[in-house]
Formats: C-alpha cells, structure tokens, sequence
C-alpha cells in the first residue's frame, strides 16, 4: 500500500554526509575480514524538495541539471515490479553514473519504505568528497537517503540507510560494491574509528585514535589502467587461493579470512603452489569467481601471495582493534606504534601487488611533506586503485 496526501504540502528537507577513508582492512574487507575506516570533514549536502508536475530534476552543482519523467517508475512501484525491471528503466535514461546513483536510491527507498512520489520532485546536491577511495559515491546515497526520510516520514531502522545504498548500486546499477564501505559513512564518528568485520556487516563501537596522534589523506590521481588490472588480479589469485585449499583439504570456509592462519602456513606447494596458471586452475574444475573477476587461461595468478596477504590483513586489523578496545583513551606509545606498523605493513603488501607506481609515490611524498608532526604510518585506501593515500600522524 502506498501513501500520499490529499494535498500535497510542497515541504523541503535536506540531508549531509561525510566522506570516509579507510585506515585498515583494505582488500580483506571483500573476503569476510575486518574494516577500520573514520569520516573526514569533507561532505556532502542534499535538499530534497517537493515540486508540482511529474518530473524528478537531479541538479548537481556544477553539472547540468538533468530530468526524468516519473511516472513510468511509479507505474513499477506500484505493481511491485522486480529490481530488474526498474534497473533496465533507469540505464535507459543514460544518465551520469553519479546522478543515476541518486535516483537509485530514491527507487529503492519508495520500494522498501512503502512510499511514492504523488508529483514531482527536485534534489540537489553539493558535494566536497573528491572522487576516489574518499566514499563520495556513498556520502552521496546517503545524503539523498536522509533528506528523504525527513520529507516521507518514514525512519531508517539499524543499518538499513547503508543497505539501501547497497542495493541500489548493486541490484539497480549492477555495480560491484561492498555493503561495509558505507558503514563510517552512515554511522562513524568523526575523530574516531569505526570497526566492521564485512561479514557483510557487523559493527562494533567507534574507538579512539591512540592519545597524540590524527590523520591527514590525500586524495589519489584517479583510476589508471595499470593500478585497476593489479588490484583484478590480486582480487582473482586469493579467490583461487581460497578454493584450492578448500579442495585439497575437502573442507568449505563461508568467507576466505575463516581460514585459520597457521593452517593456510601449513599448505605447501600441492595443496597451494606459489603461483598457478589459468588454464590449469580451469583444468581442475574448480569454482570460477564471481564477477568482475575472471580467470584468463594464459594469465599467471600468484594464488599464495594474494591469499597470505588477505589473511594477514585481516590478523593485523584484528591486532590493532583489540589493542586500542583494550586501552584507555586510545592508549599509549605501544598503540600508536602498532597501528602505524600495520599501516606500514599494508602499504608493503599493496606495493608487492604492483598498485604503487610513480604517481603514489609522488603523492605519498607531498603527505610526508605537509604533516604538521612526525608521520608514523602511511598506507592506501580501499582497493588501491584511485590512490588515495592516508597518513598516521604523532602531534
């Protein structure tokens, strides 16, 4: 059933959130592992408001306003028509993939919170997170989402804000996203970290930054060919690395951080070789990874690497998450240094894999040079392909 007024009251809300950078966890959040991530101030701010006729105009501040006629999605709504059919209505807008996000998210909301537009609508956004591993594709959804739960009355339950961006990236735009990468986003506090294992989303209070110490970021230069075929790739080798060991030990993991760490260190060279060639891990009638990965007969994948790299992100995460829960006011010297270690420890990881060329260098050079104290450690964000880097500083 779907709720409308007699009159429509032509009422403006607005909604903001901020940006997020990641501080651990990185690629192991794909794999069931732990995520440390915190809000940065840069944000970004909707006002959704309520307009006559039957169009929804999306205006981004500067970028041309785009419209979309609504009635055709209302008709959707109204039958209950799967996600499918609303995903192929809204790719043949052709509209940016920003502003097609947005609109995702207003469908997937009128479709879970029992809501319809009765006329037209107009959002508009303004937005300070660069693009990159900084979460502006989520601060987006998210800001969109809570100026629509003011104006529809209708209140977001638990995480439910973060799973509706999710699903609208994921069921309508077919993207490829991770549910916990909205978390700090939706529910972090700024100044501190909030930790999620990615199982798909399991969260646990926000802790403190260890005493005397903040961090600073520095967007990356963007995508490039050679830092997105490196983090594929690194992605696909621990996805087989995954399910050789399962198939040699005949023994079935939920996510690949279950496996325990001191067994995948006990599988030699048959069970998990150092490296294994496509055409032979087909051979084996092994599971083949779900998209966008996918295994090229004449590709090298180094399955053992990629898997310990996994594993062991996922260790240190934990290491760190306990030591700053244990402590009182975000401890000590003994914190500070292992979170920095671990920051470092990744950012050796992420070099091993090919994802930090001459471009993150330099960047990682201009962080170095703009911290006002002594940088304790220094890794990248996410999935290493924008090349954000962020940075942990002692005042």
């Amino acid at each position: 059933m779907f709720f409308r007024r007699a009159k429509p009251l032509r009422r403006e809300e607005s909604g903001r959130a901020p940006g997020r950078i990641e501080v651990l966890g990185g690629p192991a959040r794909r794999d069931g592992g732990w995520l440390l991530s915190t809000p940065i101030s840069a944000e970004v701010r909707t006002t959704v408001t309520e307009e006559a006729g039957a169009e929804l105009r999306l205006s981004i501040v500067g970028r041309d306003t785009v419209s979309i006629e609504l009635p055709p999605y209302r008709d959707a709504l109204r039958r209950k028509a799967p996600r499918e059919e609303l995903g192929r209505l809204l790719r043949d807008e052709s509209l940016p993939l920003d502003a097609a996000l947005c609109v995702a998210c207003l469908l997937v909301f009128c479709e879970t919170r029992v809501w319809v537009v009765s006329e037209g609508l107009r959002i508009r956004v303004e937005q300070d997170v660069p693009q990159g591993d900084c979460g502006a594709d989520e601060a987006m959804g998210i800001a969109v989402l809570l100026g629509l739960e003011k104006l529809a009355g209708r209140q977001f339950l638990t995480t439910e804000a973060a799973r509706i961006v999710h699903q609208a990236e994921t069921d309508l735009l077919g993207r490829d996203a991770v549910l916990a990468d909205k978390m700090a986003t939706a529910y972090g506090s700024a100044g501190k970290l909030l930790p999620v294992l990615c199982q798909p989303e399991r969260l646990y209070p926000c802790l403190p930054l260890p005493a005397g110490s903040h961090l600073i970021w520095r967007p990356g230069p963007g995508p490039s060919p050679t830092r997105r075929e490196a983090a594929l790739n690194r992605r696909t080798a621990a996805f087989m690395g995954w399910k050789l060991i399962e198939r040699h030990l005949a023994r079935a993991w939920h996510h690949a951080v279950d496996i325990p760490l001191d067994l995948f260190r006990e599988c030699g060279g048959e069970a998990l070789p150092e490296s294994i060639d496509g055409e032979r891990y087909l051979a084996l009638d092994a599971p083949p990874p779900p998209g966008p990965m996918k295994i090229r007969p004449s590709g090298n994948y180094a399955v053992r690497a990629a898997l310990r790299s996994v594993l062991e992100e996922h260790r240190r995460t934990g290491d760190v998450l306990h030591m700053l829960a244990e402590s009182e006011n975000g401890g000590g010297e003994d914190v500070l240094s292992r979170l920095g270690e671990a920051m470092d420890a990744s950012r050796e990881e992420y070099a091993r894999h090919g994802l930090i060329d001459a471009d993150v260098e330099r960047g990682a050079a201009a962080l170095h040079a703009s911290a006002d104290g002594t940088v304790r450690g220094l890794r990248l964000c996410g999935d290493g392909i924008s090349g954000t880097i962020v940075a942990l500083v002692e005042q």
